[in-house]
């Protein structure tokens, strides 16, 4: 499983951060907090 912070997967895959808080709210995307990066996402 990679970790990318929700601005790199965002630029990543040319979509809004909010688009990634929706697929996140929609269970497409797992969120984990790490205590050196804001957000980050794992991908499933």
């Amino acid at each position: 499983m990679q970790l990318f912070s929700i601005g790199e997967l965002a630029q990543m895959l040319s979509v809004a951060v909010i688009t990634l808080r929706r697929w996140h709210k929609a269970g497409k995307l797992v969120r984990r907090a790490v205590p050196s990066v804001d957000t980050v996402v794992t991908t499933p």
